[in-house]
């Protein structure tokens, strides 16, 4: 089930990725896991290459679980933040972890490299308080001088996804090496897997789960995530329904994402809550811009849940918008 209509995903079909695309058209990035050895502190890399003809202006949104360091080689994203409107094109951006879906706009092509951080990586790596940066974006030399700006100047614009993806995480495994940081707490980690496997779960059974008293992890969840535990909850729940309705999942994934709201209308109020619309306005129009980050979550959320892909490649991507850089094993 996708929504009310069950109408199918609505392409830009002025939008062309050298990524990658849905079945139904729609860019996908190249987005692998980190190495191992910085497993413990990012969770996903991935970088988009889109072409578009220079007019052509798409309504979307920006909505991410985790912080992100953004690098917009290419482009011009307009938005919304909770202290004001943007205007960003080339440059080096820290985007905390998001509430809910805050609107954006950019127009013609775009090439972005992204690194995603496990809930209280930013902190270990030298980065800033995440709770004031909720729902905000901010500059790499604002916010986080451990991050250097010049990374920006070492991508090749002619390079592919993966070259940059390559460079990043090299930068990355510099920086490790140098600061030699603690790990997220053991029982954020537990936390961050159990939004991703089931959102459901009531705030007081995880905390005994966890084995910590229900003040403790709120204060944990409320200093890396920089929201309480029940809002990270819900949020988690649509999150995995957004992803069913741009066709996301796998097998009977979708089914669970709709089966955990009590009844339809609960369904949408409490979507339109985080997105600002209907599962029927977000599944009839076009969402490039969060539909790379789902899916950053979603191969995120199968490679912590153990869950195989068959044929090593999730269904949602049509192979014939694969290039070589993109090879079987990594999406």
């Amino acid at each position: 089930m996708r929504d009310e209509t069950d109408e199918p995903l609505t392409p830009d079909n002025h939008l062309h990725s050298l990524a990658g695309a849905t079945r139904d058209g729609n860019p996908l990035s190249f987005n692998r896991a980190a190495c191992e050895e910085l497993q413990p502190w990012v969770c996903r890399l991935y970088a988009t290459k889109v072409e578009a003809p220079a007019d052509n202006l798409v309504s979307c949104g920006v909505f991410s679980d985790v912080p992100i360091i953004r690098f917009i080689l290419r482009g011009d994203l307009h938005g919304e933040t909770a202290s004001g409107s943007y205007l960003h094109g080339r440059g080096s951006y820290f985007y905390g972890p998001n509430s809910k879906r805050m609107p954006a706009t950019f127009r013609g092509g775009f090439s972005t490299v992204a690194i995603q951080f496990h809930p209280g990586a930013v902190g270990a790596l030298g980065g800033p308080e995440i709770a004031p940066l909720v729902d905000e974006i901010r500059t790499l030399a604002e916010v986080y001088p451990a991050i250097r700006e010049e990374w920006l100047d070492e991508f090749d614009l002619d390079g592919t996804p993966r070259d940059w993806i390559d460079l990043v995480e090299q930068c990355l495994l510099d920086l490790v090496r140098e600061m030699q940081p603690e790990a997220p707490s053991e029982t954020i980690r537990l936390f961050d897997l159990a939004t991703l496997a089931d959102p459901n779960l009531q705030v007081g059974d995880l905390a005994d789960q966890l084995g910590v008293n229900p003040r403790t992890l709120t204060r944990q969840v409320l200093r890396d995530y920089g929201l309480p535990p029940k809002h990270v909850l819900r949020r988690a729940r649509a999150l995995d329904l957004a992803a069913t309705l741009r066709g996301i999942c796998e097998g009977a994934e979708g089914d669970e994402a709709v089966m955990r709201y009590y009844d339809q209308s609960h369904m949408i109020r409490e979507f339109s809550e985080f997105f600002g619309m209907t599962p029927m306005v977000f599944t009839r129009s076009p969402q490039p811009v969060i539909t790379l980050t789902l899916e950053a979550r979603q191969a995120r959320k199968a490679e912590a849940l153990a869950v195989a892909h068959e044929g090593g490649a999730p269904s949602w991507r049509d192979p014939s918008s694969e290039l070589p850089m993109a090879g079987p094993a990594e999406t």
